[in-house]
């Protein structure tokens, strides 16, 4: 599995690269994020969105991630649904469906 570093996001996985951001100095919440990486499949199914949802790998690191998050604004961008990865558009299914209803509520709240 290749390690590849990045400005934006935090950490995530295409295929056999785990993609990370250069600004973590951490060695806990690093060594952390990578073991949620690698624990993705190739290809997103069930499995991802229940290891993303269950989180099990940052409990320890929690307070550095969300410190990491606050203060690097550049890493804001995991809260987006979609990315751009070698000119390919991937889609994040579980803020994909956040997203829909952040405007599904929206919506009727301004209605």
């Amino acid at each position: 599995m290749k390690i590849k570093k990045i400005n934006h996001g935090i950490a995530y996985r295409v295929g056999n690269t785990i993609f990370i951001n250069s600004k973590i100095k951490n060695k806990e919440l690093y060594d952390s994020l990578i073991a949620h990486e690698k624990e993705h499949t190739k290809k997103y199914k069930i499995k991802d969105i229940l290891l993303d949802m269950n989180g099990k790998h940052l409990s320890n690191t929690k307070k550095e991630y969300y410190q990491f998050l606050l203060f690097h604004p550049s890493s804001w961008t995991i809260f987006l649904p979609f990315m751009i990865h070698k000119k390919k558009i991937l889609m994040d299914p579980i803020f994909f469906i956040i997203w829909i209803i952040f405007f599904f509520l929206l919506y009727f709240i301004l209605k």
